[in-house]
């Protein structure tokens, strides 16, 4: 952990399915957090962030083969299944704080609240083939950015170059 610390890193880039990182973020005191989906957001990253989740027309990504023109009987399989969904996460992101807390202790913040607190959101879909929902002004779709590849390939542009040496002590993180 001593040697992470003296990285002394800027921002920590985490991703939806398991907190571990968030908490580790934590402990190292990086006080950026950016929160990464490779996938639409879940129902759980919705309720983690405080993001409107209506389960009456938006479709739960897990247990539901559904558009958002649900009938009613799939409107309450879709409720239920977001409710399922939500809950055994929530269990798994309890038991990952607990980990946490036994190591350093009892004050140690939930795993939810430090990833709900992230400064932007990424989700790696496109905003314009996704089904319509309320969303959040941290929240940036960056789906279909590597459409550019079909165009061309493109250098970075001078400025960038001067800004961006490459050489240890500057890093970029591709994903």
């Amino acid at each position: 952990m001593e040697r992470l610390r003296a990285e002394q890193f800027e921002a920590y880039f985490g991703e939806q399915i398991n907190l571990c990182g968030n908490g580790l973020a934590h402990v190292l005191g990086i006080k950026t957090h950016f929160w990464v989906s490779s996938c639409s957001i879940t129902d759980h990253m919705a309720w983690v962030l405080g993001m409107p989740q209506p389960s009456s027309y938006i479709p739960s990504l897990v247990g539901m083969d559904t558009t958002n023109k649900m009938s009613y009987l799939e409107r309450v399989r879709n409720i239920y299944s977001t409710f399922l969904y939500v809950y055994f996460m929530e269990k798994s992101v309890e038991q990952t704080t607990e980990i946490f807390r036994r190591k350093y202790g009892p004050h140690f913040p939930h795993l939810g609240k430090i990833a709900g607190d992230s400064d932007m959101i990424f989700v790696s879909t496109d905003e314009f083939i996704e089904i319509p929902r309320p969303t959040l002004p941290n929240v940036v779709h960056i789906g279909g950015l590597g459409s550019l590849e079909k165009l061309g390939n493109y250098e970075l542009s001078e400025v960038i170059g001067q800004l961006c040496p490459l050489n240890l002590q500057n890093r970029i993180l591709v994903f």
